[in-house]
């Protein structure tokens, strides 16, 4: 017989388990925007140069005006597949750390809290679109 699985999180293929996702501000303060998350997308490009991708957060604790969120935050995501294993599997853990490049669809669901986008991209854009070559 096989071991049964006790723990409460979901495992099924396809599904990643988030270990870190932290937001830091240009003045360097991190904040773990896990509980905050509805829902992360990170694109691949067969013709882009870059990762891009789109966090939407559900702002409980008025972290959009605490810290204030502007575009310029770097965000770290550390995550792996169902199934990871180090001493097997190193390739499907993922740790990276993108630029924020803008905010957008920023809306108020009630009273105390707001929603909103964060649109994020690995650091090559910035170093591809600040690079002059003559």
């Amino acid at each position: 017989m096989g071991a049964t699985n006790t723990t409460s999180e979901l495992k099924s293929p396809g599904v990643p388990i988030i270990v870190q996702m932290l937001l830091t501000t240009a003045v360097g303060d991190q904040v773990d925007i896990r509980t905050q998350m509805l829902s992360l997308s990170i694109f691949e490009d067969i013709f882009s140069p870059v990762l891009t991708g789109e966090i939407t957060l559900l702002d409980n604790i008025g972290l959009f005006d605490h810290l204030p969120i502007s575009g310029n935050e770097k965000l770290t995501v550390q995550f792996y597949s169902y199934g990871y294993s180090p001493q097997n599997d190193p390739v499907n853990f993922l740790w990276r750390t993108f630029d924020v490049l803008m905010v957008t669809n920023t809306t108020l669901p009630n009273d105390y809290s707001k929603k909103y986008t964060l649109v994020f991209a690995s650091p090559e854009l910035k170093l591809n679109e600040t690079t002059k070559i003559s």
